[in-house]
């Protein structure tokens, strides 16, 4: 015997005699009959653990009796292997479905049905849409107004009565307001009442008001149209904001989604060559090629690949359920994928951005995060405020200048135009209110400028790090991808070794699940690239694809 044989011989003896010792182990632990183990793994003729018959279960050729099984057993190994292949043909018919019609989802497509499409995107639309009839209902103080008057003696000698009609317009602009009007007088009116007199066809007169002091650059009504602004601006500022966060989640989800799809195939595969393996060592296990031990072995893993898969599929089809919340149809319901619309994962990374394209980020970023723009609106909103509050401090000096004219008969006195100007001043003399808006005011817009020297630094440590985790990502894709395949070079190499006995099953079993699990560490890598990525670009705002959709 060549020393190749001898060891060969002894790893086999020695693993055979492991088995039978593990074997009797368990039956002391669990005495069950020997008849009840046989019927559970349908393995024939199993000794009972008092008999000494664990040589004829590692026995290579089985007894001329035992060569002979009982059909009853046969058929049941027979039915055994087809309900373990019935249970998952279906996953099978799904990973292999070559339908041309089924088309494969892109990122692309779940990213723009989710902007277009997501629940939340659309209400705050309707927000913004609030917001505009907010600040419409603020501007309504500017509309202009009819004012109309009437009054009559109604009991005396004096039956004088007034018709006066008014219209008038705030500008904005130092306060001031425009306006014309007509007047007319019809009856008797005492001497005391002389000015209400008119001509016969009436007294027509303009004017403007306007303020000097208070009130002269800002007030209660301009500035609600100034928050009105800024608050439509806010709002846009957030729905970009959501825009981009629902962007990197539904691309989250989707690389989840193909990732959980991948694996699933990978441990598919992985099923089905232990599947194909059973039905070849029970055909060697009848001529009396190999130990009946051998098909156990394999059958407890393959209800053990069976398990892992359950699980996967279960996996994946909850991915499926969460990437249906991003992928809607035109109506907002959510689209169910299936493993026939999975893509392919690419085995390179997209090339990452480099150190100095993120340093420059960083300065892009401090100038386009949601963040930095929602507290320059905030400081815009309290500046307005102290405006105002300053405002109040200020005396109340208004002018009110116009000219009037009356038409028709009537004495020289009152048919002539006049000119006319009225100056009204109002001060209070306590300003405790307007002096605590000032200073609550300040004190807002001095917090609002740590804030945001906080906020600065915060950005850029968050882009520092997802530079470290990308560089970190990419070293361990291009790792994993050399240790695929070196282990798909040992797996092979290890198939061979078996077919021509130099090899073990559970050798080739243990290269079959390296393989695999390599395989999915692989898939899980690429995935935590691409969610960095999307990290990436919601950190940096990159958002000009994003924000032109609608």
């Amino acid at each position: 015997m060549s020393k190749k044989n001898f060891f060969t011989s002894s790893f086999l003896i020695i693993t055979l005699l492991n088995l039978n010792f593990l074997l009797n182990s368990s039956n002391a632990q669990n005495p069950t009959s020997s008849s009840q183990v046989a019927s559970e793994l349908n393995v024939q003729d199993l000794p009972d653990q008092n008999n000494n018959g664990s040589k004829n279960l590692l026995t290579k050729k089985p007894t001329k009796e035992n060569n002979q099984p009982k059909k009853s057993d046969n058929h049941k190994d027979k039915i055994t292997l087809e309900n373990i292949a019935n249970d998952t043909s279906h996953v099978h018919q799904k990973l292999v479905n070559n339908d041309k019609n089924v088309k494969t989802v892109s990122l692309d497509e779940v990213v723009k049905s989710a902007i277009k499409n997501y629940p939340k995107i659309l209400s705050h639309y309707d927000k913004i849409r609030s917001l505009e009839s907010d600040l419409l209902a603020s501007k309504g103080f500017f509309d202009i107004r009819l004012k109309q008057n009437y009054s009559a003696k109604t009991r005396g000698y004096y039956d004088g009565k007034t018709y006066d009609a008014e219209i008038e317009k705030y500008l904005g602009a130092l306060g001031s307001k425009v306006y014309s009007g007509y007047r007319k007088s019809y009856g008797k009116f005492a001497e005391y009442d002389g000015q209400k007199l008119t001509n016969s066809q009436g007294e027509f007169r303009a004017g403007a008001k306007f303020s000097l002091l208070k009130d002269r650059d800002i007030d209660d009504n301009r500035l609600a149209i100034i928050l009105g602004n800024l608050g439509i601006e806010e709002g846009k500022i957030e729905l970009e904001n959501i825009k981009m966060e629902i962007a990197r989640d539904a691309t989250k989800a989707y690389w989840s989604w193909v990732t959980s799809g991948k694996i699933l195939q990978i441990y598919e595969d992985l099923y089905q060559l232990s599947l194909n393996r059973q039905k070849q060592l029970q055909a060697r296990a009848k001529q009396g090629d190999i130990a009946e031990i051998v098909v156990v072995e394999n059958r407890k893993n393959l209800l053990k690949r069976k398990a892992s898969l359950v699980k996967i599929r279960q996996e994946f089809e909850s991915d499926c359920l969460y990437l249906s919340l991003f992928y809607r149809d035109e109506e907002s319901k959510p689209i169910v994928t299936s493993l026939a619309n999975l893509a392919k994962i690419p085995s390179t990374l997209p090339k990452p951005p480099n150190e100095k394209e993120f340093k420059n980020s960083q300065e892009l970023a401090l100038n386009k995060r949601p963040e930095i723009r929602l507290l320059k609106i905030k400081n815009d909103e309290e500046s307005n405020k102290l405006k105002l509050a300053k405002n109040s401090l200020q005396p109340q000096l208004d002018v009110d200048v116009g000219a009037s004219k009356d038409q028709g008969a009537g004495p020289i006195s009152r048919s002539e135009a006049n000119n006319y100007a009225n100056i009204t001043m109002s001060m209070p003399l306590q300003l405790r209110e307007a002096r605590g808006k000032v200073g609550s005011s300040e004190a807002k817009i001095s917090a609002l400028k740590y804030q945001r020297s906080l906020l600065e630094d915060q950005i850029k440590v968050e882009i520092d790090q997802i530079l470290v985790k990308v560089l970190m990502i990419n070293e361990t894709h291009n790792l994993l991808s050399e240790e695929v395949k070196l282990a798909e070079i040992l797996q092979n190499s290890e198939v061979e070794k078996f077919k021509h006995g130099a090899s073990n099953f559970f050798l080739v079993n243990i290269r079959e699940q390296d393989l695999a699990s390599s395989k999915a560490a692989l898939a899980e890598v690429y995935k935590e690239y691409q969610n960095s990525l999307a990290d990436y670009k919601l950190a940096v705002f990159d958002n000009k694809d994003i924000v032109e959709l609608k």
